[in-house]
């Protein structure tokens, strides 16, 4: 499960590298689709990890200005419960077409600056 905290920038440990299957290390591109709203958020977050064969470390800052999603900042709207998909690419492209396989499904949650989920009904 992935915990974003609205505002904020977040750190996210993943194990993704087992799934690999592209070399040299590829870019990992994520999509989130909103379990309600169906929006989707597609954007590129870079490995730091310092050891990447055993965990994957990824900063995604959510913000609602300054947006960059080659660089993992984006806006994650409404809070509450998301669907996570990671993608391996040779290229930093989010084009779906370029890209590798899937590496992995996440549930994500964001929550709001004080920590709230506000879940939407219909």
């Amino acid at each position: 499960m992935i915990f974003i905290t609205k505002g904020q920038s977040n750190k996210v440990v993943l194990t993704l590298s087992e799934n690999v299957t592209l070399t040299p290390t590829p870019f990992y591109i994520f999509i989130f689709t909103n379990s309600s709203t169906l929006a989707e958020v597609i954007f590129i977050a870079a490995d730091t990890s310092l050891a990447p064969d055993r965990y994957n470390l990824f900063t995604i800052v959510e913000q609602s200005t300054g947006l960059d999603p080659t660089a993992g900042i984006v806006e994650l709207n409404p809070a509450g419960q998301w669907i996570g998909e990671i993608y391996e690419s040779i290229t930093a492209s989010l084009i779906p077409a370029n890209w590798g396989g899937l590496l992995q499904t996440e549930m994500v949650i964001v929550a709001g600056v004080d920590g709230a989920i506000n879940p939407v009904y219909n």
